[in-house]
């Protein structure tokens, strides 16, 4: 079963403080630097998806009570 986005998240950080107990090399910096950089991105595409469903939504209503007001 796949993780919900708030688990994928907890999961994420949890790793993330682990890997901070840890961080002494300047790999791991670098490593942690990428995953942020993959999670504002990937936080991003979200937000532009959910916002993008959000107007098919909104133009679907406006459809079907135009299909109504025809009936």
């Amino acid at each position: 079963m796949p993780l919900t986005l708030a688990e994928l998240e907890a999961r994420v950080n949890q790793f993330s403080n682990r890997v901070n107990a840890l961080a002494t090399s300047s790999e791991v910096q670098e490593l942690l630097t990428l995953l942020n950089t993959y999670k504002t991105a990937t936080d991003a595409s979200l937000n532009d998806l959910t916002s993008r469903l959000d107007q098919h939504d909104s133009q679907l209503a406006d459809h079907e009570s135009r299909l109504q007001a025809l009936e």
